[in-house]
């Protein structure tokens, strides 16, 4: 006979702050100490990681639209013969 603990559900290591998201930010809490925000702009997406209870962020990067347009072109897929 298996007896399961029903008392806590799994925790969530990825939790969206849908109040604070919207179509130009997406907020997302990391497994409780840290918050990942990204930002959708003009030239394209920009990436920062803030800690749980922090003003400033600790790791940033952004990709621009080209670049990402670029890197999706199929013949600049890698492993990929065109013989």
């Amino acid at each position: 006979m298996s007896i399961q603990s029903t008392a806590h559900p799994p925790k969530k290591t990825f939790i969206v702050d849908k109040a604070a998201s919207d179509n130009e930010y997406h907020i997302v809490e990391v497994d409780g100490f840290a918050t990942v925000v990204i930002k959708r702009e003009a030239e394209g997406i920009i990436v920062d990681i803030y800690p749980l209870h922090g003003d400033n962020p600790v790791a940033s990067t952004h990709a621009f639209d080209t670049d990402i347009h670029d890197a999706t072109t199929p013949e600049d897929d890698v492993g990929e013969s065109n013989d």
